[in-house]
């Protein structure tokens, strides 16, 4: 009787143990099915922020700032989202934005930051910076990080928000016109002159500069006052003058009753050379000159950007910047004595987009690594139209503002120096141009201002037969191209052509060669082909290529005896 009443309560507490456990893993497959419908809930009816691209280059600071420059503007950064449900976004509704430091306030496109979501791909959003909010933001003093929350674009549910840190900071400008003197003394010590950096760069990008090293020597920038005027702590051997004079037939240098002479090459002091603010600094290094000597010049900034230039005891004088539109066009400019270059000098006209054109800075003969220092104005040289100013490495393109407007003109004024470690600084060369929006026709063909045009030996496409270009068939054939924007009457240059010879719809057997790339289309009757009839009109089919774009024309041609 016993062992059967045991038995019963096993079996009783067996029962209530399996009814436990089940009760448990029930509540726990509910919580564990909750969990997973509150995930795919969470990544399929919601948007989010996963990742971000800057488009231009980057560097770090001292202190790990992440930093962009003035001179890459305008700079665009990609945030790529989540977005399943491809939601489309309203500003200041959706999607909210503003500075980190300042995030109650929103920043609006009128403070230089455009907000936009890609209108084919609605997992993108780009905000761009432009030149007059970064350059205002230059040094690493505040951050220019945004943070975009983004909302249900009907509900408005808090999707949440996402940033990164970011500021705006240019490497220091370079010491310009630096040369390697020799004083009087017996023996010779080297003595060094160089111009401080322009003023307008000093005063709008580069206030934050914290010292200057002279071969080793740190010596700190005690003020960067406006326009632009340096002060260091100084010392006996370090002297900033405005009244150097140099003697054209000897290039030696005067200051304060001493003469400083050339040691070696060809390398001529010229104070206030490629643009400088005219205030000269010399340093007396003490030592004696040697053949090859060279000494570094650096300027350091307060988040421990450095530049640095090299001067040599016998350095000769490098060639000057020219200038070239990205099709490979060049450009007319003047050099450092105001002389005219390829052509008489007037304003190049750049076709861009999306706010961008390209100007590119070509380095003298056999110096293709050479350092090419630039500055940017509006309209004219002026301290108040200044717009940026930065540094590229040998052949190189920079963004020129260009306007969104159909046939908008906006002009700007790009000096631009040589610099290569070693030689004596160029002289400063003077380009202006002015930038165009390109206008794209539907077909994808080629549209500038509003659609390009060619003429072929001076007549326009679509020539009557009675009008024809007309040629002896026994003789070579020679035609010029040139392209214009049907707006303009100023030749397009950088475009690339292909041509064929045309006879009833077919390429021509007639002449060889029957195409080419040339915008000079020269050809004669092909070697054992029959003549050219002098009954019937041939076509000459024009391709110019611009940008990336093409656009097709047809001149009709006929032969006589």
């Amino acid at each position: 009787m016993r062992q059967i009443k045991s038995s019963v309560f096993a079996c009783v507490f067996l029962l209530l143990a399996v009814a436990c456990f089940l009760y448990s893993c029930s509540g726990i497959s509910g919580s564990f099915n909750n969990d997973v419908h509150e995930y795919f809930d969470l990544m399929t009816n919601t948007a989010a922020i996963e990742k971000h691209e800057v488009a231009s280059p980057t560097q770090k600071g001292s202190g790990g700032q992440l930093c962009i420059s003035s001179a890459d503007a305008p700079v665009s950064v990609s945030y790529y989202l989540r977005n399943p449900k491809r939601f489309v976004f309203t500003k200041g509704q959706s999607l909210v934005y503003g500075l980190e430091d300042s995030y109650t306030e929103t920043v609006s496109e009128a403070d230089g930051v455009s907000v936009s979501q890609d209108l084919t791909d609605p997992s993108i959003i780009y905000i761009e910076y432009s030149a007059d909010f970064l350059r205002e933001r230059e040094g690493g003093f505040h951050p220019i990080t945004e943070v975009i929350n983004l909302k249900h674009p009907y509900s408005l549910e808090d999707f949440g928000s996402y940033s990164f840190p970011l500021y705006c900071n240019s490497v220091p400008p370079l010491m310009q016109g630096s040369v390697c003197l020799a004083d009087n003394s017996s023996p010779n010590k080297a003595v060094l002159f160089m111009n401080l950096p322009n003023p307008d760069s000093l005063k709008y990008i580069h206030k934050d500069l914290a010292y200057l090293r002279i071969d080793g020597r740190t010596i700190s920038i005690e003020s960067l006052q406006n326009p632009g005027t340096v002060t260091f702590t100084g010392g006996s051997d370090l002297h900033v003058t405005s009244t150097p004079v140099v003697d054209p037939s000897t290039a030696d240098v005067e200051y304060s009753g001493q003469t400083y002479h050339r040691f070696e090459g060809n390398a001529v002091f010229s104070p206030g050379t490629s643009g400088a603010s005219g205030t000269t600094l010399f340093y007396e290094t003490g030592e004696p000159l040697t053949s090859g000597k060279s000494y570094v010049v650096e300027f350091i900034d307060m988040m421990g950007f450095t530049s640095a230039v090299e001067i040599n005891a016998s350095a000769n004088q490098i060639g000057e910047v020219s200038y070239e539109n990205t099709g490979g066009g060049t450009l007319t400019y003047k050099d450092s004595l105001l002389n005219d270059h390829d052509g008489t000098v007037s304003p190049n006209t750049i076709y861009g987009e999306d706010g961008k054109a390209y100007l590119v800075l070509v380095p003298p003969a056999g110096h293709p690594d050479a350092v090419l220092s630039y500055r940017v104005y509006r309209n004219t040289e002026t301290t108040a139209n200044f717009l940026k100013s930065g540094t590229v490495t040998g052949k190189n393109a920079i963004i020129i503002p260009c306007s969104t407007i159909p046939n908008e003109e906006q002009t700007y004024v790009i000096k631009a120096y040589a610099h290569k470690n070693l030689y004596m600084d160029s002289g400063e060369s003077t380009c202006t141009i002015i930038t165009k929006p390109f206008v794209y026709s539907g077909n994808g063909a080629i549209s500038l201002a509003d659609q390009i045009t060619v003429k072929a030996n001076g007549k326009v496409p679509s020539e009557t037969v009675s009008e024809a270009l007309s040629f002896n068939k026994s003789s070579t054939v020679n035609i010029s191209l040139a392209a214009y924007p049907v707006s303009g009457s100023d030749s397009i240059t950088g475009v690339e052509w292909s041509w064929q010879l045309l006879l009833s719809g077919l390429e021509s057997n007639k002449a060889s060669p029957s195409s080419g790339s040339s915008a000079a289309v020269s050809f004669s009757k092909a070697s054992g082909a029959e003549d050219f009839s002098t009954t019937e009109i041939y076509v000459l089919r024009v391709t110019a290529t611009y940008a990336g774009c093409q656009n097709v024309f047809f001149f009709n041609v006929k032969f006589t005896d």
